[in-house]
């Protein structure tokens, strides 16, 4: 007869072996999401429209940003879903896409796709009218910035302006009005920061610095305008950038003083260790990629403490 840890282990490894299949699809849809590559940037669009709404930290604040990131989700698993036949022939593409490694299926992912549209959209709804009419139109421009049909990640210009909505504008609307009823003064700042910095980011990601593809394979503006149009477009782009950005943090004084200074050490902080690593070649990431990593998530991780920091003095006090 078999003792009693020949059948426990024997119960054992039948577990896992029943679980394995489950933990590999799990696995490969949380691959399809490609999560890592915005959500940093999904918090800080989140909380600059909470702060610009003059929100504060509650169950409300830590819903809106879940359902932020599950809808940036959503458009990023369609993307890879409807590029999965062009993935094939890409070497890099192929293997970041878990529908043409085939550890995933069409239909499988194509089910997902609908789940987490269906959840972020109830999610948007039990918010609230504002954040349900900008999440819905988050979800509508991720639908269309990829599907065959109409594909507006190809159409020059309106590919930028589509992604610094759908990854930005959108998202900020949706947290403002978590906690706003109306528009104030000073949202049009922040609103156009938040879209500028996403327009470049977007080029910086795709020219390969960190190795992400982002939503866009390649973005047509400089081939169809040509490259003194498309410089002296992201020249105003920049200058958009840091005028709205001063405003938006030393006018209208959406961030205090000492986030500021919050976010400049954990920068520093965060630098650091990376580039110790590049200047040894343990590493393929250039500065740039290592400079924009670490600020995205100093700004995130500071922006969380302007929210957290106060919610916990209250608490103790």
């Amino acid at each position: 007869m078999l003792n009693n840890s020949a059948i426990k282990k024997w119960y054992t490894q039948f577990d896992s072996d029943m679980e394995t299949p489950l933990k590999k699809t799990l696995s490969a849809l949380l691959k399809l999401t490609r999560y890592t590559e915005y959500s940093y940037f999904v918090l800080i669009t989140t909380l600059v429209g909470v702060a610009t709404a003059r929100g504060t930290f509650s169950a409300r604040l830590v819903a809106v940003m879940g359902v932020n990131v599950l809808a940036i989700s959503f458009a990023y698993m369609f993307n890879d879903l409807e590029d999965a036949a062009e993935d094939v022939f890409s070497t890099k593409n192929c293997q970041r896409n878990p529908i043409t490694t085939g550890q995933i299926t069409p239909q499988t992912a194509k089910l997902a796709v609908m789940i987490v549209g269906l959840i972020a959209t109830v999610c948007y709804a039990m918010l609230g009218l504002g954040p349900f009419i900008f999440g819905a139109g988050c979800l509508i421009l991720g639908f269309f910035y990829s599907h065959k049909t109409i594909r507006l990640k190809s159409i020059p210009l309106i590919n930028s302006i589509t992604r610094g909505l759908l990854l930005a504008g959108l998202p900020f609307l949706t947290s403002y009005f978590s906690f706003a009823s109306a528009f104030n003064r000073a949202w049009c700042w922040p609103f156009l920061w938040l879209i500028s910095l996403t327009i470049l980011f977007r080029q910086r990601s795709e020219a390969g610095e960190d190795g992400r593809a982002g939503l866009s394979r390649l973005d047509p503006s400089a081939d169809h305008f040509g490259e003194k149009s498309s410089n002296l477009m992201m020249t105003i782009v920049i200058i958009v950038s840091a005028a709205t950005g001063f405003v938006s943090f030393f006018l209208i004084n959406l961030i205090p003083s000492w986030v500021t200074i919050t976010v400049f050490l954990l920068l520093i902080l965060m630098l650091a260790p990376p580039y110790i690593r590049y200047r040894r070649g343990e590493t393929s990431t250039g500065v740039q990629g290592i400079l924009f990593n670490a600020l995205e998530r100093a700004l995130a991780m500071g922006l969380m403490a302007q929210f957290i920091l106060p919610w916990l003095v209250r608490w103790f006090s």
